[in-house]
């Protein structure tokens, strides 16, 4: 079949299909830079140690966020404001050089979406929260899952798959959710 106006969207930019699919998502509804920051950090190694009982992911949400990501973004900027010191960040569970490196990847995007035009705001999760659900939902919805009970971190996803949600995510009391990064389980 030939490709749909979207499809046609999507080939021009030198992205993969699902960041170039949430970009143009963002673009309808507003969140580019919301939208750029996700796709670079979806796409690289993550920017935290996870080493259990130190610093790291909690440590950077606060009440009130409505995505993990508004965590990592706040990661990402301390360990800019420490120029990414790889002995600093790590006092903070935070990888300098992967955060590095989403730093570089969204300067990239941001080149790109001043190129095309597209309007770039000031990274606000908050204050963007349904337009970047809703882009989200766009180029994630093969992730979309629902908590299997209020008691349990496990979770049913689109075709069947299983899932567990992370102990420290601010989505561990939602009853739906899009996942950016899933971790699947069997059963």
């Amino acid at each position: 079949g030939a490709l749909t106006p979207t499809g046609r969207a999507m080939a021009r930019l030198p992205l993969e299909p699902r960041p170039a699919r949430l970009l143009l998502a963002a673009v309808a509804h507003d969140c580019v830079a919301e939208a750029a920051f996700i796709a670079c950090v979806v796409q690289g190694e993550g920017i935290f140690t996870g080493r259990p009982g130190e610093a790291g992911r909690k440590d950077f949400l606060t009440p009130g966020d409505g995505s993990d990501l508004a965590g990592e973004w706040r990661a990402c900027a301390s360990a800019e404001a420490m120029r990414f010191d790889a002995r600093r960040c790590a006092r903070l569970g935070v990888h300098g050089r992967a955060a590095r490196e989403v730093a570089q990847a969204l300067h990239r995007l941001h080149q790109l979406a001043r190129r095309a035009g597209w309007r770039w705001g000031e990274v606000d999760f908050a204050g963007r929260r349904e337009a970047v659900a809703r882009a989200m939902l766009a180029a994630f919805s093969d992730r979309l899952a629902v908590r299997c009970g209020a008691a349990t971190l496990a979770c049913r996803m689109v075709d069947g798959r299983r899932g567990r949600l992370d102990d420290e995510s601010v989505a561990r009391d939602a009853a739906a959710f899009v996942a950016a990064e899933a971790t699947e389980v069997g059963g």
